[in-house]
C-alpha cells in the first residue's frame, strides 16, 4: 500500500507543490472508461468519442479508482 492509515483517513498527503511549500495533495486514484461494440454499434468515431465522454463523466462522479464501461460500471 502506498499510503499509511492517517493519509487514508485524511484523504491526502502532505508535500511539497510546484510553489515550493509543504501542503495536501490529494491522493491518487485512477479513472478507465471503457466503449464496447457489444451491446451498440457505432457509425463513426464521433459516436464513440461521445460515449467515451458520457461514460468519463460518470467515472468521474465516483471518489477512488474506477472502471466505466458502457455496459456497466466494473
Amino acid at each position: 500500500m502506498f499510503y499509511n492509515q492517517d493519509d487514508l483517513d485524511n484523504q491526502y498527503v502532505l508535500g511539497e507543490g510546484r510553489s515550493g511549500l509543504n501542503r495536501p495533495i490529494p491522493l491518487v486514484s485512477v479513472s478507465i472508461a471503457v466503449v464496447t461494440n457489444r451491446m451498440q454499434q457505432y457509425e463513426n468515431i464521433d459516436q464513440i468519442v461521445s460515449e467515451a465522454t458520457r461514460i468519463k463523466k460518470v467515472c468521474k462522479s465516483v471518489n477512488g479508482s474506477i472502471i466505466c464501461g458502457n455496459e456497466e460500471a466494473v
